[in-house]
């Protein structure tokens, strides 16, 4: 009999491996809460980009000037600012 394994399982079992790592910081700093602490990171940062893109670049700042118009190509300006 095959076992399958479904998204609840793995994604607890990922938990679970995730707080055992960031719990791990009380018996010193080691590589596995560093690690724990880099994924946490890494993740928050895409997601915070995710969120600034989809929310406020797209359609404050790129939408505005590929509809054209004279007063969307000012836009321009804030986009060449910020890069």
């Amino acid at each position: 009999m095959p076992i399958t394994l479904s998204w609840d399982l793995v994604t607890g079992l990922f938990s679970f491996l995730l707080t055992l790592m960031v719990l791990s910081y009380l018996i010193g700093d080691n590589p596995a809460f560093r690690v724990a602490i880099y994924l946490f990171i890494g993740v928050s940062a895409g997601y915070a980009a995710a969120v600034a893109w989809n929310q406020v670049l797209m359609p404050r700042l790129f939408l505005p000037i590929a509809e054209g118009g004279w007063t969307n190509l000012l836009l321009i300006v804030p986009l060449f600012l910020g890069l």
